[in-house]
Order: C-alpha cells, then structure tokens, then sequence
C-alpha cells in the first residue's frame, strides 16, 4: 500500500515538474499564413481597429511585411507576472488565409528595445518582442 501510494505521489510531482518546464515562449495564435494585415492607431484599450489608419498590407503587393507580422505573435515571449500597462499604440488586424482573423494590441518600443504584443481576446497576457523584431516594425511603419 505505501509502495503504491509512493508511486503514485512519484508520478504527480513527476508530471508537474514536466509541465512546469515548458517553454515561456509565445502560446498566441498563428492560423497559417497571413493574407492581410491592416494596422490602427489605437483608440482605447480593448477595443478592435477604431483608430486612425496607417497602413494594410496585403499578399500580392507586401510579401516581406506580411512575413514580418506572422513573426510576431510566432516570437513572442509571455511576459510573467500582472499586464498592467497603458494605452497600445498600435492595434494590428491579421487576416489568414483560413479565414480566421485576430486583433492584437501592440506597442513599439524605442530602437534596441523591446515591444509588446497582446491579443485583444486574452487581456490579461502580455508578451515581449525582441529588440531586432522591434528595430523592423519600426522601419515598415515609419514608411507609411
């Protein structure tokens, strides 16, 4: 009986310590290829695209931008802890090419630092992009 009861606590902690080392890397959404990405200014916080209009890219004309914007939520690294943040600058609409379609609330740090990304379905996580992801959002944004 203690043999059994040993096991089976073995087997528990095992488990845990499994899953409690996963990676901390992006759990957000990618649906395939992306066909249209239109981007905002933001509004408000938790609010889709009602904002002032930058720019869409599309497939046929924007192959490297799109690229660009499926990187985003595939590099992206939970940030632990409470989302406790202001006002996004960007909120970005992704359009895949299976029909699915997402909003992210997304704010562009300064060159060499990072930005965040957060899905407009899920505000309680946030997740970081690198500095050299941050560098090229900044060169396609500042074009339009």
């Amino acid at each position: 009986m203690k043999k059994n009861l040993f096991l089976c606590l073995l087997f528990t902690v095992l488990i845990l310590s499994l899953m409690g080392c996963q990676s901390a890397s992006s759990n957000l959404n990618s649906a395939g290829e992306l066909t249209k990405v239109s981007v905002y200014h933001a509004e408000g916080f938790g609010e889709n695209s009602s904002g002032s209009f930058v720019a869409t890219y599309e497939s046929e004309n924007h192959q490297e931008e799109l690229a660009l914007f499926h990187r985003l939520p595939i590099e992206a690294v939970e940030q632990e802890g409470i989302a406790d943040i202001e006002k996004p600058h960007f909120n970005v609409e992704m359009h895949h090419e299976n029909g699915e379609f997402e909003v992210f609330h997304l704010w562009i740090g300064g060159q060499g630092h990072k930005s965040s990304l957060m899905n407009v379905t899920n505000t309680h996580t946030v997740y970081f992009l690198s500095a050299e992801l941050t560098s090229e959002l900044i060169t396609v944004l500042q074009q339009e």
